[in-house]
């Protein structure tokens, strides 16, 4: 997998060595590494001369910045400096993996999408996602929120919403018959890398555009539609 997917959105969960210190692994035995595909992250580790153990650059609970405006808006001062590198060109999260007594264990749906695992593996994959005791991130029931309420789209949540100001996001264009405040396509080519790659920042859009209720439709799970139904479903979890 290393050879096939670093540098990449691949991370694996290892059993770690003593040599990393627990402060890293908040005690867990386990070691999470990822080897990033960005030419001024990688410039960084290099000049750093030292593996990067560090959070994502974004507060707990809320969307995923996928552009260096969106840690400004989150983190703001908190922060001495904002390295940018541009705006994410797969958009979601690492896919992540551990590798447990030679099995294959699915932990986050992400941007190696689980059927191009099992392809390079010629095996199945189990999948491990929702968890109270994460051993990795985005194993929680509910992450990436933003601020507004966000709900699935169906003919029941388009009931009662007179006066209210509605924002919708669709894969490929808007196929429900409603007077929405604000609508975002995810791609315009029925392409889900497009989609996925657009899929935070249209969240950041909708966010901030002082809206009662975001309503979304649901994807097919399968490809990258699995991580980004990953994604919303966490998001709407917490309005559910």
């Amino acid at each position: 997998m290393i050879d096939k997917f670093w540098p990449g959105p691949l991370t694996l969960v290892l059993s770690k060595k003593n040599i990393v210190p627990e402060i890293v692994t908040a005690d867990n035995p386990t070691v999470a590494v990822r080897m990033p595909n960005n030419q001024i992250a990688l410039e960084l580790i290099k000049h750093s001369g030292v593996p990067i153990a560090a959070p994502s650059a974004n507060l707990f609970n809320r969307l995923s910045p996928t552009k260096a405006v969106h840690v400004y808006n989150q983190l703001g001062d908190d922060v001495d400096m904002i390295l940018d590198g541009g705006s994410t060109e797969i958009g979601v999260e690492s896919t992540i993996v551990e590798i447990e007594n030679d099995e294959i264990i699915l932990l986050r749906p992400g941007g190696i999408t689980k059927e191009e695992i099992e392809s390079l593996l010629n095996c199945k994959i189990q999948s491990k996602q929702k968890s109270t005791d994460p051993t990795s991130p985005g194993q929680l029931p509910f992450h990436y929120s933003p601020r507004t309420p966000l709900k699935f789209l169906s003919g029941s949540t388009l009931n009662n919403l007179e006066n209210k100001k509605i924002g919708g996001i669709f894969f490929s264009k808007q196929n429900v018959d409603f007077n929405f405040t604000r609508v975002e396509i995810l791609t315009k080519e029925n392409n889900f890398r497009e989609a996925a790659a657009n899929l935070f920042s249209v969240l950041h859009i909708l966010d901030e555009a002082d809206l009662d209720l975001i309503l979304v439709e649901p994807l097919s799970e399968e490809g990258l539609g699995l991580a980004m139904m990953d994604r919303l479903k966490k998001a709407a979890a917490n309005f559910s």
